[in-house]
């Protein structure tokens, strides 16, 4: 077998929750496509989760009604028209309910995406898609990849029903693929999405708005449930994330930078990564450079603030001649 050719992926992640409204209709800056494309770094591929999208009909009740039920959303026609104006193509549109999971490539590219598989799980009351995940995975050059957009359960005391949720998800979506048969058995797995996360319940609302105007980010932080549940190894094991440098995402007055007065303010919209377990001759090869994380506060149509990143990753090309 011919030595495997290294090659990067660049990935710009985006998770929303949209609160029900329309799409905006200056996505360019929301997915910073003018200036990426200005300086030549245009990404290999746009994976963007939205929540509470509009949802009212039926539409992807868990697996029970499943996703053919669907027809396309706004979202989906304005996503389409924005990004194919800069060259890129649809390669998989997943929704279940009001989550859904978009993932755009370079149109020159989408034949190198294969085995493209998708999967939902809902967890939500009745198990009719409220809350839950969209699944898509695929192998390139390879390399094995899986992307997750999650909403988990909302509420300050609820961590214990948000880790059962993750757990849920973890065991159910499935994919038809040998020895990549779920989640965590790929390469690489990005998870993001309204996780729902609050801090600790020592803080109240005043107090937590009034770090945030200190920029005492980092103390809020240490008081961070999802953080602390990683480091813990109750959630979320083996995952990464970048420091965070932004304020909390939610929960604002839509149309304001002002927080409400009857929330706690949280880190609730997240972006995580994970490498598989590999050998140590292995461990040297795939590797993640997570290069932004940030959130865009200039988008107030929510009661969410988008959170986006950019990450490189190493695929390797077992049969570098017939890339």
């Amino acid at each position: 077998m011919a030595a495997a050719a290294v090659t990067a992926l660049t990935l710009y992640l985006l998770t929303w929750n949209v609160h029900q409204q329309q799409p905006i209709k200056n996505l360019d800056s929301l997915l910073n496509l003018e200036k990426l494309n200005s300086t030549g770094q245009l990404p290999d591929l746009y994976v963007i989760g939205l929540e509470e999208i509009d949802s009212s009909g039926v539409c992807g009740f868990g697996k029970i009604i499943p996703n053919i039920f669907c027809q396309a959303h706004d979202w989906q026609y304005e996503l389409d028209d924005t990004l194919k104006k800069f060259g890129y193509m649809k390669l998989s549109f997943k929704r279940l309910h009001g989550i859904v999971l978009g993932i755009f490539s370079m149109k020159k590219d989408c034949k190198l995406y294969q085995n493209v598989k998708t999967d939902v799980e809902a967890t939500g009351g009745f198990n009719w898609g409220n809350k839950g995940a969209v699944s898509t995975r695929f192998n390139i050059h390879g390399t094995n990849i899986c992307f997750v957009n999650s909403h988990l359960k909302p509420g300050d005391g609820k961590l214990q029903e948000r880790i059962l949720n993750y757990n849920e998800i973890i065991e159910e979506i499935s994919f038809d693929v040998p020895g990549y048969e779920n989640i965590l058995s790929h390469d690489y797995v990005f998870w993001m999405g309204d996780l729902n996360v609050r801090l600790d319940a020592n803080l109240d609302t005043e107090k937590i708005k009034q770090y945030v105007r200190d920029g005492r980010l980092n103390d809020l932080l240490e008081q961070d449930e999802l953080i602390k549940s990683i480091r813990d190894k109750k959630i979320f094991i083996d995952f990464e994330e970048h420091p965070i440098t932004f304020p909390p995402t939610y929960k604002y007055l839509q149309g304001s930078q002002q927080f409400v007065t009857d929330r706690r303010p949280a880190w609730t919209d997240r972006i995580l990564y994970r490498i598989k377990n590999k050998t140590d001759s292995e461990q040297n090869f795939y590797k993640i450079e997570s290069r932004d994380y940030t959130s865009h506060p200039e988008y107030d149509v929510s009661d969410h603030k988008p959170v986006s990143g950019i990450f490189e990753i190493v695929v390797r090309n077992q049969n570098p001649d017939a890339a």
